[in-house]
């Protein structure tokens, strides 16, 4: 990696002179915006190159978004926030620049040739889009993109391919394969009103294996039941145990019925929702403890999940809005499993 982590003597002159826009930030003098720029600078630059597929471009788009994000002059409350505009600044320059890499649609093979002909074309089952492997960080890097095109932004989110989506909060990496199931949890932040959204989908390129498409079935039947209780009332606690319910009747573990002590890691093993809104985990919260009763207002996830380590994961999340007599679905995406 060739980025410095001393800004270039342009850019420290610009910055010097926008002293106006110094005063509006919030505990960023140019001491602390030097410290943010070092704490900063290679993740900003590693995103730039792989984005825009130029090193060269990444260098001066690096310097170009930390100038503009200096001068901007926002106000931010945290280090989070910070990042998280500095980011969508640099979504913007690599758009602008017009050199990112943009990913063609996947195209179905002929039937005859069926998932033979995509195997061979892909090394050890490893999707190949434009002559390379379909990564995690090649998706993120496009979402990041689609993000900024729709005024928000995300510093974090989870694309999640095989085994790592069963793995807690794992934000994912590497190659994703054919076959397997890619959990995308996504938490965009709107830039305008600095409210999050939350949202979870999990898709297989090709037939899913194993017992993932019956996970699929489950966790949509979880779903379903749980949205049909919301309105306001409700018990939190009620709700999730709705999803074990529909679990428990297929067999599989939750955390009702495990053993006094037992850390599951397979079957539904964490909490149904939370609440969303300035923070994107807030009360209430619908789990295994009492949440209280939701109130017409709320605005809370429902994200049952199904889990094998050998295997990966299924989980799907809706965000709602709680009313007197039942409940409005915010987020409009489908459920389909296999791409």
């Amino acid at each position: 990696m060739r980025v410095s982590l001393v800004m270039d003597e342009t850019t420290l002159s610009a910055v010097g002179s926008t002293r106006d826009a110094a005063d509006a930030l919030l505990v960023m003098d140019e001491e602390s915006f030097r410290a943010f720029y070092e704490r900063t600078a290679r993740s900003v630059w590693a995103y730039l190159s792989r984005v825009t597929g130029d090193r060269q471009l990444a260098d001066d788009l690096l310097q170009e978004a930390y100038y503009r994000f200096y001068k901007l002059g926002a106000r931010h409350e945290n280090e989070r926030h910070r990042r998280n505009s500095l980011f969508c600044i640099a979504t913007n320059l690599a758009r602008d620049a017009g050199r990112h890499r943009r990913f063609a649609r996947i195209v179905p093979l002929p039937e005859d040739d069926g998932q033979n002909a995509l195997h061979a074309e892909n090394r050890e089952g490893s999707l190949m889009l434009d002559g390379e492997p379909l990564t995690v960080e090649r998706v993120k890097g496009a979402m990041r993109l689609m993000f900024a095109e729709h005024g928000c932004s995300a510093e974090e989110f989870i694309v999640a391919p095989g085994p790592q989506g069963a793995a807690g909060h794992e934000m994912g990496h590497g190659p994703i394969r054919f076959g397997e199931p890619v959990v995308f949890d996504l938490w965009p932040r709107d830039d305008a009103s600095s409210c999050f959204a939350d949202m979870t989908r999990t898709v297989s390129v090709g037939p899913p294996v194993g017992e993932v498409r019956e996970w699929h079935r489950l966790t949509r039947e979880a779903l379903d039941a749980t949205t049909a209780l919301i309105r306001a009332g409700v018990e939190c606690h009620a709700v999730f145990e709705a999803a074990c319910e529909v679990y428990e009747a297929a067999g599989y573990p939750t955390q009702r019925t495990k053993a006094a002590g037992e850390v599951l890691d397979r079957g539904f093993f964490h909490g149904l929702g939370h609440g969303v809104g300035l923070e994107v985990h807030e009360a209430p919260y619908m789990g295994r403890l009492p949440g209280g009763r939701l109130v017409a207002g709320d605005v809370v996830t429902l994200e049952p999940g199904l889990y094998d380590p050998a295997v990966g994961g299924v989980r799907l999340e809706d965000l709602v809005l709680v009313t007197e007599d039942g409940c409005e679905v915010l987020t409009r995406f489908p459920y389909d499993l296999e791409v």
